[in-house]
């Protein structure tokens, strides 16, 4: 039989574990009491923080354009402006109304952002396409014009038009140079340059490379034209 110690230890140790033990059971209650109280809302609103975060310095980018041709000094003629922001859902109705096929690939996250806070971009001589805000209640209608317009000229310039869907087209500078990513698994989400005769070539990589030679050229053009 136990002695009158080894019982006290005994009991002593079993006390002591079933305190350690209910202190981990409350502090799992309140993690997951906090945890459903985030909901998903607050899991939304970190995910759109965090993508925010990591397209800043494309935004800085296009911000830093835009002051620099918008000085006090800027005449009316000579401003860039900013068009009408479209959503993510409106992107898609595009696209379905369009008749794009299924196979292409998505458009890319960083240009998507850009039309989600801009909607567009444009200025003398050059325009980063997308609805203005005098188009605000029509995006859509506004950027379907744009891209059927687009395949349009395709077809009528490009000697092998049948693969002209997979293009979107993202800007033009003058009546000569247009932008568009070609969305084909094959194109890889790269950005080329055709000219009025349909020929094309490659321009950039994605569209934060693209920003950077496009917002050069429109810098240099406007230069030369003062």
């Amino acid at each position: 039989m136990l002695d009158t110690r080894k019982m006290y230890c005994l009991l002593l140790t079993f006390s002591i574990n079933l305190g350690c033990s209910s202190h981990y059971i409350d502090e799992m209650n309140r993690q997951a009491s906090s945890d459903s109280q985030a909901g998903p809302s607050t899991v939304s609103s970190r995910e759109a923080d965090d993508e925010h975060n990591s397209m800043q310095p494309m935004y800085d980018k296009i911000e830093d354009f835009l002051q620099r041709n918008n000085t006090p000094s800027t005449s009316e003629n000579n401003r860039v402006h900013k068009g009408s922001p479209v959503n993510n859902q409106m992107i898609q109705t595009i696209i379905d109304n369009i008749g794009k096929p299924i196979n292409i690939q998505p458009l890319p996250n960083d240009y998507k952002c850009f039309l989600n806070k801009y909607g567009s971009i444009y200025g003398p001589g050059f325009e980063i396409y997308g609805p203005y805000q005098s188009d605000k209640g029509s995006e859509t209608d506004t950027l379907e014009l744009i891209q059927n317009g687009f395949i349009d000229f395709c077809k009528k310039n490009i000697k092998k038009p049948k693969g002209v869907k997979p293009y979107w087209l993202i800007a033009k500078i003058g009546e000569s140079n247009r932008y568009y990513i070609n969305l084909s698994k094959s194109g890889n989400n790269h950005i080329y340059s055709m000219d009025r005769n349909g020929s094309c070539v490659p321009f950039a990589k994605d569209f934060s490379e693209f920003l950077d030679k496009f917002f050069q050229i429109c810098q240099s053009t406007g230069e030369d034209s003062d």
